[in-house]
């Protein structure tokens, strides 16, 4: 347990030093939970010291991560363990879940979400660095708990190589596509056990693919309510990527119909969850 706590207490460090390099500040006096989107606008001026943080920190967490075994520590934890899900993400609600699990188990492991950022090169990316910023401006709200002297840790960052498995194994992405096809045959009833299946049935039929994401309810848009109509989550949907995502990405999704996006952002949704369950 000791590795691991030194881990975690190194991982933050250079985590709460990247942003205050990159920010000039801590992440609770750059902005309320509420307003991190609005603030990083201001960084324009800073963005020699933004470059320059992250030429630091790059070399840094590689040198952390390179020989990282934290979830494997974390799984020899006694106690109650929970893992958090829904996606490779660590914003405001994956905060308030943090929070709130933690008075009802021993330890909340977290996968990592700014490894999920640098494993692989993201070219779809618009601002690299911001996503990372918005990351750390989150989970190091975190690091009191981190740096407490507890029995358990009551949290554990831990990679879990979502991309690196995607892109280098195989059995991971046959798993992967099975997962998605089956489950979203079993949501929508329809007969997908694949994704090639789901992305060819919601161009072939796109009419009956909506209707069916429109009776379970089953698109929610970032930051959108559940029960939302279709319409309006397609469109925020399309709105919160596109404040984050390359011109050229942008311009490859406007050419597909509403089916088709539609389907690109249940996929998005339940690859996470994937992992997360094969970890």
């Amino acid at each position: 347990m000791n590795k691991l706590v030194a881990y975690q207490r190194n991982l933050f460090a250079v985590l709460e030093e990247f942003f205050e390099r990159a920010t000039g500040t801590t992440p609770k006096k750059f902005a309320p939970l509420n307003r991190f989107v609005e603030n990083v606008r201001t960084l324009g001026a800073r963005a020699t010291d933004v470059q320059k943080a992250f030429e630091w920190a790059e070399p840094e967490l590689n040198r952390i991560y390179k020989n990282v075994e934290s979830y494997h520590h974390a799984a020899c934890l006694g106690g109650i363990k929970t893992v958090m899900g829904g996606g490779a993400h660590f914003k405001k609600t994956q905060f308030a879940a943090a929070k709130k699990m933690i008075l009802y188990t021993d330890t909340v492991l977290i996968p990592d979400p700014v490894f999920a950022l640098i494993e692989v090169e993201r070219p779809e990316e618009r601002f690299h660095v911001v996503p990372i910023l918005e990351e750390m401006f989150f989970i190091l709200r975190l690091k009191p708990l981190v740096d407490a002297d507890l029995g358990i840790p009551p949290v554990v960052v831990f990679p879990s190589f979502d991309r690196l498995l995607q892109q280098h194994d195989q059995t991971s992405r046959e798993k992967l596509t099975e997962f998605v096809g089956r489950t979203l045959g079993i949501l929508l009833n329809l007969p997908l056990t694949c994704i090639d299946d789901t992305m060819s049935f919601a161009t072939a039929h796109p009419e009956e693919f909506l209707e069916a994401v429109r009776a379970k309810q089953l698109l929610v848009a970032p930051g959108g309510p559940i029960g939302e109509p279709l319409s309006d989550a397609l469109r925020r949907y399309v709105n919160e990527i596109g404040q984050w995502r390359t011109p050229s990405y942008m311009s490859d999704l406007s050419r597909l119909t509403d089916a088709q996006i539609a389907c690109n952002a249940l996929l998005e949704r339940l690859e996470p969850q994937f992992h997360l369950i094969d970890n």
